[in-house]
């Protein structure tokens, strides 16, 4: 149910326009996925792009996947998301 839940995800993800966000599975294994967001327009962060890898659980989706980024970076850019 797993492989079959990521490759319906996948074909979802092929019909959204994430703009210039990219996410998609890391060669051939299914579980980890790369992906990246620029920086917003405007902001300090502007022509940056912040790097994460999410790491999907055995029993995805009935378990929560992990992502890694470059957390102090991620970080300030969600803050200025938010303000």
């Amino acid at each position: 149910m797993t492989v079959k839940r990521i490759h319906r995800e996948i074909a979802d993800l092929k019909k959204e326009d994430m703009g210039p966000i990219t996410l998609q599975p890391s060669g051939d294994n299914l579980f980890i996925w790369k992906g990246s967001i620029p920086g917003p327009q405007g902001s300090v962060y502007e022509g940056g792009v912040f790097h994460i890898d999410v790491i999907l659980a055995s029993d995805y989706p009935c378990v929560l996947s992990c992502v890694v980024a470059e957390i102090f970076q991620l970080m300030q850019f969600l803050q200025v998301l938010c303000t």
